[in-house]
């Protein structure tokens, strides 16, 4: 299993949510994924340190993926 942190930007708070995939993922696939899911949407939960929150898809400013284990 592959590690990604995902940060979502809205305009006065920063979100981060943990994800996990398959090895062969790269942080573009992740991007895109996340991104799918942002527009397939209207709300989003997101697993993170803090626990589970749901966010409004329409409130995210930026997506930015970080790869873990780079």
């Amino acid at each position: 299993m592959k590690a990604f942190s995902v940060c979502y930007t809205f305009e006065s708070n920063i979100q981060w949510e943990q994800m996990t995939t398959e090895l062969g993922t790269s942080v573009e696939e992740v991007t895109d994924e996340v991104l799918n899911r942002l527009e397939g949407s209207r709300f989003v939960t997101l697993q993170g340190d803090a626990g589970t929150c749901i966010i409004n898809a329409a409130l995210v400013r930026q997506v930015r993926v970080v790869d873990l284990e780079n």
